[in-house]
């Protein structure tokens, strides 16, 4: 007898569930939604390498890669970067420079990129992507420029200056990602 199944997660699988007479459930097969969830993965990793190569003139795992290893690669101007993701996000420089972590003095007395800059680069750029993925580019860019009632009236943009503020801004964009409608 069928009992039903449940979606869990994103890209993931139905799972249908065989009741017994025993009370026991047993797994006989998953409708998987593979198509979906290959296209979807392939979709984001297209988008995240463009906006990557965009603004840093690298591929995502590139960057990913050396972040990790304490190097640097691509873009090395501070100011290069800084006008990318302004644009990009369509959004002024000032919200790119406290995003990035970096005064206003770092920027105009020594504009070039170091790891910690291009690793908050790197996870601002992986957040767009998400959303770009879903929603398109220009949605991405307005939802992070405006004021979110589920952020406590905040913009994304302010938030992901900080790693508790990005966290936040990632579960919401992950309840999305699930189907929820905030």
């Amino acid at each position: 007898m069928l009992a039903g199944g449940v979606l869990c997660g994103r890209y993931t699988a139905y799972a249908v569930r065989d009741m017994r007479g025993d009370g026991q459930s047993q797994y006989y097969g998953y409708v998987a939604f593979a198509s979906y969830a290959i296209a979807m993965a392939t979709h984001l990793a297209t988008v995240e390498d463009h906006v990557f190569d965009q603004v840093l003139g690298e591929h995502a795992q590139t960057v990913e890669d050396v972040v990790i290893a304490n190097e640097l690669v691509g873009e090395t101007s501070l100011n290069t970067v800084t006008e990318r993701l302004a644009d990009l996000f369509q959004v002024s420089k000032g919200d790119v420079i406290k995003v990035l972590g970096v005064s206003r003095t770092k920027v105009s007395r020594n504009p070039t990129m170091d790891v910690e800059i291009l690793d908050r680069a790197g996870s601002a750029l992986k957040l767009y992507a998400r959303l770009s993925a879903m929603v398109g580019p220009d949605s991405a860019a307005r939802w992070l420029g405006k004021t979110n009632k589920h952020l406590g009236g905040r913009r994304p943009i302010d938030l992901i200056s900080t790693h508790l503020g990005g966290e936040r801004v990632d579960e919401l964009v992950t309840a999305l990602e699930d189907g929820a409608f905030l």
